[in-house]
């Protein structure tokens, strides 16, 4: 790794190492640099089979309009474009930075939140809410200023983009007297992600979002672990009466939902006994897509290509495929 980089550029930048959220705020400002040379990585830029994916898709205003209507509860909801200028005054390295931005919000979107009546929020920008320092995103009028900056400067700081959109929505509210929070402030509620093939018009399968082996050993706070290890019960009995219930909902709402080709990820909420979309991705972006069946044929073949391609480039080269793989393609 490169020593004069700073700790957190060299801990992105380190495939071998798993940069957890709460990880944001414990390390210093990413260079410029650093994030060009995240920027440039290939496995951030193709899908599985060597398909160049395009970002625009995963951001909201994409997504979202086509689902609004679909029939599953959505919070209330604003996008608001962020100028280049704007943009620029998220790395913070000038004096009025704060200064601008707050006056962008002022007249940009502060008017539209009053006429909306709009109060508690949750903001995000186009693909990227920083959920995990709640304090983020779980914002009022007030606090718009402490939002944006803190969103949009995590999501510089791992690379995640996203800066071209401000999302403003209604908080969905929670019973604190039976859902603790994590993240520092987040509730821990059930959520459910299905992945559901929009050509094919059929769900793939579904994972419960806070599985435990994923999520546990990337907890980095005390309490969490303490907070999680203790709803993990709740969350799985949840997930397993529901899964074919949500399953059957999602795959009736996305039926004749235009605009969408191939596998997306789409991410359903429990608040009570109501079910809200919160979230949508291309499925090749989403975490638990290679926990779908078949994976490990496709990455077989996956890994097939790239020694192919790799013989291609290299033609004195001798490429041999290892015999685990062989014996899964056969």
């Amino acid at each position: 790794m490169n020593k004069e980089r700073c700790e957190l550029c060299n801990r992105i930048l380190n495939p071998e190492i798993a940069l957890g959220g709460a990880d944001f705020a414990r390390f210093g400002q990413i260079c410029r640099k650093c994030l060009e040379d995240l920027r440039s990585r290939d496995e951030y830029a193709y899908d599985e089979h060597g398909h160049m994916l395009t970002p625009e898709k995963n951001n909201f205003s994409f997504w979202f309009p086509k689902v609004e209507h679909c029939g599953l509860k959505v919070p209330k909801s604003l996008i608001f474009n962020v100028p280049e200028e704007i943009q620029n005054r998220f790395f913070l390295e000038g004096e009025d930075d704060y200064e601008v931005i707050d006056n962008w919000l002022k007249v940009s979107v502060l008017p539209a939140l009053k006429e909306a009546d709009m109060h508690l929020l949750f903001v995000k920008n186009a693909t990227f809410s920083n959920k995990f320092l709640a304090t983020s995103c779980m914002a009022t009028q007030h606090t718009l200023l402490d939002a944006i900056t803190s969103i949009n400067y995590g999501a510089l700081m791992v690379g995640a983009e996203g800066l071209s959109e401000f999302v403003v929505r209604e908080r969905i509210m929670h019973n604190s007297q039976s859902t603790p929070c994590i993240y520092h402030g987040l509730p821990l509620r059930s959520e459910f992600r299905v992945f559901y093939d929009f050509t094919k018009h059929k769900v793939i399968f579904i994972e419960n979002y806070w599985n435990y082996g994923y999520v546990f050993p990337n907890l980095h706070d005390a309490t969490d672990k303490i907070v999680f290890e203790h709803e993990r019960e709740r969350l799985e009995r949840e997930f397993d009466s529901r899964k074919q219930e949500v399953s059957e909902l999602v795959a009736s709402a996305m039926q004749n939902v235009e605009g969408f080709e191939g596998p997306w990820s789409v991410d359903i909420m429990l608040e009570g006994n109501t079910y809200y979309l919160i979230d949508m991705a291309l499925a090749e972006t989403s975490a638990y897509w290679t926990n779908r069946p078949g994976y490990e044929r496709v990455h077989a073949r996956e890994l097939e290509v790239r020694n192919r391609r790799r013989q291609q480039l290299r033609p004195a080269a001798v490429t041999k495929l290892d015999p685990a793989i062989v014996e899964l393609l056969e």
